[in-house]
């Protein structure tokens, strides 16, 4: 109903500004189809509603809002009109993952209704047909034609939001106050959300489940192709949760023991190619940053133990060992902090 619609959308007004990430974008994403619906059903109180309007703009102007993750593919499914063959067979959800292939398609069911013979009756179909699905993306003519386009939504944006809070339009150089994009850094492109295949982050050596949360979250973030850990159900730890804040769902996750770590680095430099970095403090560590410090795209970062570092047999195996230029007394850094700023150069390179 319009008065239950109303007070769904009041929740979301203030979730959509939480502090907490997954509840901010959970409300963002479920508020602009809130308003389509309200759009369609005619519910005045909703779209005639400034604030409604301000914050339903501003969440189509990001970029991200039409290229979503491929989770969010399934979100507009609809169970009555998306009930038939051709979303069955060819429908977004089948983007969620690879497991399957594509065995058919639409144009196979309409050749096959195509050779029914006329005089036949036939019994009416359970399931129908269904439309053509639109293609899948957006046609654009050139990235600097997105640019723009993105860059005037977002200005039309502050102009509803200013009109909302009575200030009148706003003129683009009069914008001054920042807008908070905490956790939405991943909307610039789809591009900056592939991941570096040729990228593995090892911390077999780290027992602390604390830590081991923080390197699952950097590692996630900074597009690493796969994560080892001593035992992957460390990841059902209240502390390694309270650190990863979920990223270890969006990273692939193995299991290596700090015993079987020698082996698996000889092996995946023999039969892969993969040259081994090791972050460690030694009398030939070379600075990151510096001309000298080039990381190998086939890179297996080395994460040292929160004690002891990275033993000696391990050093032994490594290509290249970077030192990370500090300028206080404090010697060393937290695990995770270290790997971050690794990972951050690495992503920087390639």
């Amino acid at each position: 109903s319009e008065d239950f619609a109303l007070q769904l959308a009041t929740v979301f007004v203030p979730l959509a500004a939480s502090s907490k990430v997954v509840i901010r974008h959970e409300a963002q994403w479920q508020f602009a189809p809130l308003l389509d619906h309200a759009r369609a059903k005619h519910w005045t109180m909703i779209t005639q509603s400034s604030a409604f309007e301000a914050l339903d703009g501003f969440i189509r102007s990001l970029e991200r809002y039409d290229d979503p993750p491929v989770e969010r593919t399934i979100d507009k499914f609809d169970p009555v009109n998306d009930h038939n063959l051709t979303h069955l067979v060819e429908g977004p959800w089948w983007g969620l993952d690879n497991v399957e292939q594509r065995q058919t398609s639409r144009k196979d069911f309409v050749s096959l209704y195509e050779r029914d013979d006329a005089n036949v009756t036939i019994p009416p179909s359970c399931i129908p047909l269904g439309d053509p699905l639109p293609s899948e993306g957006r046609e654009i003519n050139s990235t600097n034609q997105h640019t723009i386009d993105h860059e005037r939504r977002m200005l039309q944006n502050i102009d509803n939001i200013s009109r909302a809070l009575g200030s009148g339009a706003a003129e683009p150089d009069s914008v001054t106050i920042a807008l908070q994009t905490k956790g939405a850094g991943y909307l610039s492109s789809s591009n900056l959300r592939q991941r570096h295949s040729n990228l593995l982050v090892v911390a077999s050596l780290v027992d602390n489940p604390y830590n081991l949360g923080g390197l699952s979250r950097v590692s996630e973030i900074f597009g690493a192709g796969a994560l080892y850990l001593p035992s992957p159900t460390v990841t059902s730890n209240k502390d390694f949760q309270s650190v990863s804040v979920a990223s270890h769902l969006h990273i692939p996750l193995k299991a290596l023991l700090a015993k079987d770590l020698e082996n698996f680095l000889a092996e995946k430099k023999r039969e892969e190619g993969f040259r081994v970095v090791g972050i460690e403090q030694t009398d030939r560590s070379v600075l990151l940053g510096d001309e000298a410090c080039v990381l190998p795209e086939k890179c297996i970062l080395v994460i040292g133990s929160e004690r002891e570092g990275i033993p000696a047999i391990v050093l032994s195996l490594c290509d290249l060992l970077v030192e990370i230029p500090q300028i206080g007394i404090t010697r060393s850094l937290n695990v995770q902090t270290a790997a971050g700023i690794v990972l951050c150069e690495y992503a920087k390179q390639f």
